[in-house]
């Protein structure tokens, strides 16, 4: 059997903990050798999130959560159910965070997971989100050495 593919930074799913230990979950339409597979490339593609697409998952029922919507995750095949799991810190925890990978730690589920730190994209957008803020990409003060752009933007204003 061929070796699996390299985790993508970012995933079609995607959770988020943050410091207080919520968890928030948006999906992301990648096409198929997901452009921000980790690469020669310092920093992640810009993948135009938005504040309206991050729902935060109640932590009393994640479990029921994951399970009603693990049937859309099979995205590629089973072969290909990547979730990405970020965290605005390096050392999480949480018992929020436990009870999440231990959910998909189930074999049932078939998935495979990375955990890793949030992009600067997935920082301003939560905060954004949290804070009950308008968002416009292009108003947003980007590091170029922490994102990177396609040759055009999108006005995500509307």
């Amino acid at each position: 059997m061929p070796p699996r593919p390299p985790m993508p930074v970012y995933g079609p799913t995607n959770f988020i903990v943050d410091t207080a230990g919520q968890i928030f979950y948006y999906q992301l339409q990648i096409p198929r050798p997901a452009c921000t597979v980790i690469d020669d490339y310092s920093a992640p593609a810009f993948m135009h999130l938005n504040p309206q697409r991050i729902i935060q998952v109640p932590v009393l029922n994640i479990a029921d959560f994951i399970k009603s919507n693990a049937s859309y995750w099979d995205i590629w095949g089973t072969h290909y159910k990547y979730i990405s799991i970020a965290s605005t810190v390096d050392t999480i925890k949480s018992l929020s965070f436990k009870s999440l990978i231990d959910i998909l730690s189930d074999t049932t589920l078939n998935v495979q997971y990375s955990i890793r730190m949030t992009t600067q994209e997935e920082n301003i957008v939560l905060d954004y989100k949290k804070k009950h803020k308008d968002y416009s990409s292009n108003s947003v003060k980007w590091d170029s050495t922490r994102i990177r752009f396609p040759y055009y933007r999108i006005d995500d204003s509307e």
